[in-house]
């Protein structure tokens, strides 16, 4: 089983899976909805957290994305997108356009119930380490049903939402915007849970991508 990268430089490497896959990977519709409404990547650094397959992450990078930082809380998961990673260096090591270099892709296990903990100290580090980085993409695909893993995010970037949509870092501006990827039957349900309610969207721009049930809000800060 595998995926394949939809465009540029990186188009139609295939992706490794398991044969018993323990997570469920973005539609390819839905990636592909994403990569037609963001289609330059020049100097955005992608976050691909709960990131699965990664192959998200990747597409990003094929794209111009400038790196990446991949997270996911399960080991074989983890292992997975590690020789995926190789094999994508490996692909592409004599392509002069197309040039990985070591620090562009770092790779993390994550504890699920601390992803507010993990957004704030994996921005901070690579706002630091990367000169050239305009925005900053966060891609979030948690389980479905974590209810807790949403609750965790919509805090954080409610809280933290005025702040880095004025963060400016050696006179760079940044931009941030935060992609959530969630079962449209869960929205009104949860509702009283708080999440998405109206919170962040007062705090910042917004728009939809649908597949079917399977939902992205996209928010600008």
């Amino acid at each position: 089983m595998a995926i394949n990268i939809l465009g540029g430089y990186a188009k139609g490497f295939s992706i490794d899976l398991p044969l018993k896959v323990s997570f469920r990977p973005t539609s390819v519709i839905l990636r592909r909805k994403i990569f037609d409404k963001f289609q330059d990547w020049e100097n955005i650094f992608f976050m691909d957290l709960c990131g699965g397959s990664g192959a998200l992450g990747l597409e990003a990078l094929s794209r111009g994305a400038c790196g990446l930082f991949y997270a996911d809380n399960q080991t074989d998961v983890l292992k997975i997108f590690s020789k995926n990673v190789e094999k994508f260096k490996k692909t592409f090591s004599k392509n002069p356009d197309f040039v990985i270099d070591e620090k562009m892709i770092s790779c993390h296990k994550m504890d699920l119930l601390k992803i507010d903990s993990w957004l704030e100290m994996a921005i901070e580090k690579i706002l630091i380490a990367q000169e050239k980085i305009t925005q900053v993409f966060i891609f979030i695909d948690p389980p479905y049903d974590d209810i807790n893993c949403y609750n965790a995010v919509y805090e954080w970037f409610l809280k933290k939402s005025k702040k880095i949509s004025s963060l400016n870092i050696e006179n760079r501006k940044i931009i941030f915007t935060l992609a959530l990827e969630y079962d449209q039957r869960n929205r009104e349900k949860w509702k009283k849970n708080h999440i998405f309610s109206d919170g962040l969207e007062m705090n910042s721009s917004q728009s939809y991508l649908y597949a079917g049930d399977r939902t992205l809000s996209i928010y600008h800060f």
